[in-house]
């Protein structure tokens, strides 16, 4: 199996790995739902109760805002420090041979090459465009899938697959 696949930085790509990452991260959305489903009940209550006060109102208020702060940062804020980050302009070709992965990253300041050996790849995961190569819980390796040379994602999926990577 020799499938090559070149990757260049932009700040599409990167927001769509901050988006993606985010997405994943389930327990996250299940506390905030919870939280606010009893922050909503908590209003309703409060409103028709006998004993109305606006002073009740403010913590449950607070933490519906609290809770529409998370899904901002996630899928707002962070992607726009995507320019910030030191990979943005860079190429990186990463070519999947049998022993390993050979990866090569230049940019206008560096010119890094190395190896990545099969057992270091935690997971893989995709979207429409992009394959993700996790090494750890919050960084991985993106593959642009339209630009693999030798073979397709699907093959590159079942490559990984026989090398005992998870896949999903």
């Amino acid at each position: 199996m020799n499938i090559v696949s070149t990757t260049v930085m932009d700040e599409k790509r990167m927001a769509r790995l901050f988006r993606h990452f985010w997405s994943k991260r389930i327990a996250i959305w299940i506390l905030l739902g919870i939280a606010t489903v009893f922050s909503l009940l908590s209003i309703v209550i409060t409103v028709f109760s006998e004993e109305f006060e606006a002073q009740k109102l403010m913590s449950p208020i607070i933490i519906i805002l609290m809770d529409a702060i998370v899904p901002l940062y996630c899928f707002g804020i962070t992607p726009l420090t995507a320019k910030k980050n030191p990979l943005m302009g860079s190429t990186y070709t990463l070519e999947f041979v049998e022993e390993n992965v050979k990866t090569n990253i230049a940019s206008s300041s560096m010119n890094s090459t190395g190896e990545l050996e099969y057992s270091m790849i935690i997971k893989a995961d995709e979207n429409k465009s992009d394959m993700y190569l996790y090494i750890s819980k919050n960084q991985a390796y993106i593959v642009d899938k339209s630009k693999l040379v030798g073979g397709t994602s699907e093959e590159l999926k079942a490559f990984l697959k026989s090398k005992g990577i998870k896949v999903k």
